[in-house]
């Protein structure tokens, strides 16, 4: 069995606007001075104590983390959207004989709800969330699960992402990498780290997965 394993923002769409809000919220809320708009796009896919520890260096971390998720709780899902083209591809994937997943930080229950949004839920067949795992991504801990509830070696999987965190997520699994450009880091920094290709957008992601043999 062959897989397909997505991040999600930057990859597979974009909740940056509800990102920057639930940002804003909780360093406002804690009287906190807030970063630049790019400095706090460029957390994104970090789990949110990495993010808090970047952002605002000995605050209140869990505090921080609650009044974020509160936030989120009201403006995530429908703030995010799927890129063009994201239904189209997975349905090509999966007539080709791939199983499709999504591991990401944030939580597997918002996935959920934007897929349900975007019409493509019966297209994913395993979402792993921040709160499946002890560990989020770089750890190798998200992917490897992903791949034992597929029944999938990692010699036979690819994950695409759009980060550094995600190049060091799939080196660290064992797992191939294509990396894209939609999100905030610069081809430059990826080449640097072991992918398969880089890529602008998914736009042509299809070249890299020949049909496989359906699974019996």
């Amino acid at each position: 069995m062959s897989a397909v394993l997505f991040d999600f923002d930057f990859t597979l769409g974009d909740s940056s606007k509800a990102i920057l809000e639930c940002i804003r919220y909780a360093l406002e809320s804690c009287d906190l001075p807030v970063p630049d708009e790019q400095t706090m796009l460029s957390t994104v896919g970090m789990s949110l104590n990495d993010t808090f520890s970047l952002l605002a260096p000995g605050a209140p971390l869990q505090r921080l983390k609650e009044l974020f998720i509160e936030r989120g709780d009201q403006v995530m899902v429908d703030s995010a959207w799927l890129y063009d083209g994201v239904p189209e591809l997975m349905s090509a994937l999966r007539d080709r004989g791939y199983r499709i997943g999504i591991v990401t930080t944030k939580f597997r229950r918002r996935i959920e709800r934007i897929l349900e949004k975007g019409g493509v839920t019966q297209l994913v067949d395993v979402i792993v969330g921040f709160e499946d795992v002890a560990e989020p991504k770089p750890d190798p801990e998200p992917i490897e699960l992903a791949l034992r509830r597929l029944g999938c070696e990692k010699e036979s999987a690819t994950y695409v992402g759009d980060s550094v965190i995600d190049a060091e997520a799939a080196a660290s699994a064992g797992v191939k990498f294509i990396a894209v450009l939609t999100g905030t880091t610069t081809a430059d920094e990826l080449s640097q780290h072991k992918a398969l290709a880089v890529v602008n957008d998914l736009t042509g992601l299809l070249d890299f997965f020949p049909a496989v043999r359906a699974p019996s």
